[in-house]
């Protein structure tokens, strides 16, 4: 046997040349792929812990809360700002300072809402009616608690000069004070949502805030007549 076939290895007589030559050292194509990987592998590891941390950074980092105290000020410095002034004409207020306003939701039937801190709520429904009576507005709302099944404590007075159905339901968590009237064959409706823990410092204010409502001049009977569409 000759000296160079005794250095080769016992196996590569039984080896294609090809496949020996892998066997020793891996070709540059496969060593890129290889990294590849690992780099992919190294950047999903990294954005994971974004991620992760991401939610936890900005709990750390967002404004603190505002304190009651300094909500019930801003809502009683607010009472003089620019008032909303509905699109269709049915009405006009004051919305609570502070609070994220949205008008026309498709989805609750709200006229304007106002959502504030704590889970304080503003909300106004305002809509033609072919009615234009009290005694027709009153005996609906009573319907409308027996199909409720829900005490609502109706009661009758004055809102914004007209006769009003006032109505204050307990829920689990929060205390509902509703205000009904009539004006111009508009059913006016508006809504406060007090937290149970937040009822006594808030009502008082936002009651201010409902009181600064004004209805619009549309005849909601007109409209009816032509066709409306919320």
């Amino acid at each position: 046997m000759k000296a160079d076939d005794m250095k080769k290895h016992p196996l590569d007589a039984y080896r294609s040349p090809g496949k020996a030559r892998s066997l020793r050292t891996a070709p540059p194509s496969s060593r890129r792929t290889a990294w590849r990987l690992a780099l992919g592998v190294l950047i999903l590891l990294v954005l994971a812990g974004l991620i992760f941390e991401l939610p936890r950074f900005t709990r750390r980092h967002r404004e603190p809360p505002r304190s009651p105290a300094d909500v019930a000020q801003d809502l009683i410095l607010g009472l003089t700002a620019p008032r909303f002034e509905d699109p269709r004409g049915f009405f006009s207020i004051v919305p609570p300072a502070g609070f994220a306003v949205t008008t026309y939701e498709p989805d609750s039937g709200y006229n304007l809402a106002c959502r504030g801190p704590y889970g304080l709520e503003l909300t106004v429904v305002a809509s033609p009616v072919e009615y234009n009576s009290f005694p027709t507005l009153l005996r609906r709302v009573r319907m409308r608690e027996q199909d409720l099944g829900i005490e609502m404590n109706i009661t009758t007075n004055q809102f914004a000069g007209y006769d009003a159905v006032w109505r204050r339901t307990q829920l689990h968590a929060s205390q509902v004070i509703t205000i009904d009237f009539v004006r111009n064959n508009v059913g006016h409706n508006l809504q406060l949502n007090l937290p149970n823990a937040y009822a006594e410092r808030f009502e008082p204010i936002l009651m201010r805030h409902a009181e600064t409502y004004r209805t619009g001049t549309v005849n909601g009977l007109d409209l009816i007549r032509a066709g409306y569409r919320p």
